[in-house]
């Protein structure tokens, strides 16, 4: 229902209506499927833009969905149990499907969902969308994937796909200029000012360098969260740790997060160490699978994050979202010295590290860098300012086609960041009329208004932050609720099928203040019971990690269970 304090304050709404797919199974928790979520989650803080994410296989797990799932304005479409894609000729089974035929399925929902625009994460998904359905090809992007390194020449079957997509009409998309420069120098008709970089994207810090980041005189927490790949040192971070800290610096402690292992063909007990050395470490908690908002909150509790990587990947084409993550936080990584991290930290950057010698030095002294690591911090809240979701989020929505007319208005800014002092003064006070299309807010001066253009901002704003302040709220529920729609075990997955997304999802203002008082009653009476729920997970852990081990055998979580109604 469209607000109706906006609709007596002289606004017009227009919802943005936008398609996003990965040939990426979200169920892994890896920074492709992150890559999706997070962008879903970057568009949905914005009412006046609907997202539909389509997934490549059925939803098993929702790790990596969770920070998207209590945003009203976005639907996952999950092809495996919607009840219209079931029906096509081309509906997929099983635990995955063929590029052709999720092409097929994005093709078909973009022309039944009336959607502004569709951006694809493959290239092989991305050119058989084209091939497909052309006359929608000059309103798609395609991310292009395949090209790893800066070394590697794709091959002529990539290469051909690229040229197929400029040829369309279709948008070619990139991660990096580097990236860029390497897409354009292939020769397959599309030039560098036609690519768009799309650069890896991480939410606002919560304040300046000074409020994000803990000074400590002897830096000893260390954080890794991630995916344990021979590529990624796994292996050798998890035994430089525990070399150091039993002979040389034994205050460390360290906190991992992830769950996703590779076996190693030139290694067959990669696996096996990396598991023995994460579960025998002292002084290291290994989280396991966590969510997005679980493994931010370890990176708050650190002092460092670990990004150091093989010297394969120097060369990457990528840069590493983990460093951005940290950097937003304040917290600085310990990386790679390589021409990339160079260029965007400086050459003196002080916490770099290309051999074990020289990383398990940087952990044997960090109690004596407190200064080095302040320097590193601050670099990295630097860097990752411009990849912030309130900057990338505008550039995005222009390359989509969601561009202010600033020939018909007389101002205008992003609807998420509009506010009375960005506004010249001299616009304040007069009579206008106000425009929301997607992430724009534009105001026109309009003598016959019923409005002041200082009216109208606040309005606007207002909206957002009830907006963001109703998410978090309907997040915080869901997160405490016995009856989620979303499940994790197999097949259980509940879609809300061809869900309708509102037209309009701009509060009425009174309905929003009777919520808001409503939630920090709820949220009152729910602290108490969250503090006495908590208190009994703690001993449900304590007991289940014993019968784990006790003499239950393969019975312990039943025994757990009737625990646990006891308890209750």
């Amino acid at each position: 229902m469209i607000d109706e304090t906006i609709q007596k304050s002289n606004f017009q709404i227009k919802n943005f209506k936008l398609l996003i797919a990965g040939y990426i199974n979200v169920n892994v928790i890896d920074g492709s499927a992150f890559f999706l979520s997070g962008l879903v989650g970057m568009c949905a803080a914005i009412p006046t833009i609907s997202t539909t994410l389509v997934t490549a296989n059925p939803v098993r797990k929702t790790e990596v969905l969770d920070e998207i799932l209590h945003y009203p304005n976005v639907h996952v479409l999950d092809p495996y149990i919607d009840t219209r894609i079931q029906s096509l000729d081309f509906a997929p089974n099983g635990d995955s499907m063929s590029r052709s035929t999720y092409a097929k399925i994005i093709g078909n929902e973009f022309l039944n969902g009336d959607y502004t625009a569709l951006l694809i994460r493959d290239t092989e998904t991305g050119y058989e969308l084209v091939k497909n359905f052309p006359d929608i090809a000059n309103k798609v992007s395609v991310y292009i994937t395949g090209i790893t390194s800066l070394d590697a020449k794709p091959d002529q079957i990539l290469r051909s796909q690229i040229h197929e997509i400029a040829e369309s009409g279709a948008k070619v998309v990139s991660q990096t200029p580097t990236m860029a420069k390497s897409i354009a120098s292939l020769n397959v008709g599309v030039e560098l000012h036609e690519i768009f970089v799309l650069p890896p994207h991480v939410p606002d810090a919560h304040g300046s360098f000074d409020e994000v980041y803990h000074f400590d005189e002897r830096p000893f927490r260390l954080a890794y969260t991630g995916k344990f790949f021979k590529a990624w040192n796994a292996d050798k971070i998890l035994a430089a740790y525990k070399s150091v800290k039993a002979t040389e610096n034994p205050g460390l402690t360290f906190e991992v997060a992830g769950d996703q292992f590779r076996n190693d063909p030139s290694d067959p007990y990669f696996v096996n160490n990396v598991r023995y050395l994460l579960n025998s470490s002292d002084s290291l908690l290994w989280h396991g699978r966590v969510t997005r908002e679980v493994s931010r909150s370890i990176i708050q509790r650190s002092h460092i994050g670990i990004s150091w990587r093989a010297p394969e990947l120097d060369n990457s084409s990528e840069l590493s979202t983990k460093i951005l993550e940290y950097g937003a936080m304040g917290r600085p990584s310990i990386l790679n010295r390589n021409k990339l991290h160079e260029d965007l930290l400086g050459a003196d950057y002080p916490l770099f590290a290309n051999t074990t010698t020289e990383f398990k030095a940087l952990l044997a002294n960090l109690g004596n860098m407190a200064n080095e690591v302040e320097i590193a911090a601050r670099r990295c809240y630097e860097l990752s300012k411009s990849h912030w979701y309130s900057q990338v989020l505008p550039l995005f929505m222009e390359h989509l086609g969601n561009t202010p007319d600033s020939k018909l208005n007389d101002f205008f800014a992003p609807i998420s960041s509009v506010s009375i002092d960005q506004i010249p003064t001299h616009l304040l006070t007069q009579k206008a009329q106000a425009s929301i299309n997607g992430l724009w807010v534009s105001f026109k001066i309009d003598a016959d208004s019923e409005s002041t253009v200082a009216e109208l901002a606040t309005i606007a704003k207002f909206q957002t932050d009830t907006w963001k302040h109703l998410s978090n709220q309907r997040k915080f529920m869901n997160d405490h609720s016995d009856e989620s729609t979303y499940k994790t075990k197999p097949g259980a997955f509940q879609s809300n099928a061809r869900r309708p997304i509102a037209n309009s999802v701009m509060p009425d203002q009174d309905s929003v203040l009777k919520r808001l008082e409503l939630a920090e009653q709820t949220n009152y009476e729910l602290t108490e019971e969250l503090r006495q729920l908590r208190e009994k997970i703690d001993v449900l852990k304590g007991i289940r990690k014993r019968l784990e081990t006790s003499r239950f055998g393969k019975y312990p979580l039943k025994v757990a269970r009737g625990v646990k109604k006891r308890l209750m």
